[in-house]
């Protein structure tokens, strides 16, 4: 899903790759020994360090069918469907937001905790300003989404995030 977004600024916000079709190579399995109890997705996670400490690539032709049907747990979804972004606006998916906004919070946390002493100034900038997101106003979360490029894949997927990031107190 979307193989050019491979920034860590562009990972943090939205993960493109699909687990069951991920590759690594040797020099990725030391990051693996500290995996963190609230790594969101593992896919999450080695798209991440692959972008902290290695490099992400892409086989551009298809090596394996995927099926979605309607009983899957997770699942790509058109951008196109913008049925999502209405039901962000029901309360139980409101609330499923708002997890999986904490689980990536708190993965992008658990990712500067452990590896700080081996991220560059960059990374950690990025990382550091991207943690300030959720306790901005709208107006410093839309600044920070936009100075750190922290898009999702679409420009809708992007807006929507400026309004849902914030903590509510």
């Amino acid at each position: 899903i979307s193989p050019e977004r491979t920034g860590l600024n562009q990972l943090l916000v939205q993960n493109p790759v699909t687990g069951g079709a991920a590759m690594f190579n040797r020099a990725l399995l030391p990051y693996l020994k500290k995996v963190p109890d609230n790594c969101f997705m593992h896919d999450w996670w080695l798209a991440l360090l692959a972008a902290c400490f290695g490099k992400i690539g892409y086989v551009d032709r298809p090596l394996s069918l995927y099926r979605q049907h309607g009983d899957n747990t997770l699942g790509a979804r058109s951008s196109r469907d913008v049925t999502q972004y209405a039901e962000r606006l029901t309360e139980e998916k409101n609330r499923q937001v708002k997890e999986n906004y904490r689980k990536m919070f708190a993965q992008a946390s658990c990712l500067m905790e452990l590896f700080s002493d081996q991220l560059d100034r960059e990374q950690k900038e990025i990382i550091r300003e991207f943690l300030r997101i959720p306790s901005g106003n709208l107006f410093t979360r839309a600044f920070l989404i936009k100075k750190y490029h922290f898009y999702k894949n679409t420009f809708a997927g992007t807006i929507a995030q400026c309004f849902t990031m914030g903590v509510r107190r």
